[in-house]
């Protein structure tokens, strides 16, 4: 065997491994839009001291519950959820500048407390009017558990 059959035969295998990555991403967010809407959302921790980098990925609703994945990730596994009645809205912008390499221009990038945590979300206008109706949907605390049948 000579030197060039084997650098063709790790170029094949190398080609089907990226192949492979692919097929399993796709997959994947096929798998978390089964249960939801799905739609593109950056996202990046913020404490007082600084903030993280950006991270892509795409996020989706549950009841009661917010959640982000990876966009590059094999794990099935939400990367943050937020749970409704803990969260807020501090805050809205549009992208900067400075951040307009990485995220697309048209974006919101929306600021939400968690205690005393916050966490920044960049996604488009109609994603960003959904969180803000899903906020505003949670019914009043305690009446989640009341059973109503006998009005």
């Amino acid at each position: 065997m000579e030197w060039f059959d084997i650098v063709e035969i790790l170029l094949g295998a190398a080609l089907l491994l990226v192949v492979a990555c692919f097929v399993a991403l796709f997959r994947r967010r096929r798998a978390i839009s089964t249960h939801g809407v799905v739609f593109d959302c950056g996202m990046r921790r913020c404490t007082v001291a600084k903030s993280a980098s950006w991270t892509i990925g795409m996020a989706r609703y549950t009841m009661d519950e917010f959640m982000w994945y990876r966009a590059f990730s094999l794990s099935s596994t939400p990367g943050l959820t937020l749970h409704r009645r803990q969260i807020h809205i501090v805050s809205q912008r549009r992208v900067s500048q400075d951040e307009v390499l990485g995220l697309p221009l048209g974006d919101s990038i929306v600021r939400i407390a968690d205690g005393d945590d916050y966490v920044e979300l960049s996604m488009n206008a109609q994603s960003v009017t959904g969180m803000m109706s899903w906020l505003e949907a949670a019914s009043p605390a305690g009446l989640e558990n009341i059973d109503l049948a006998w009005c």
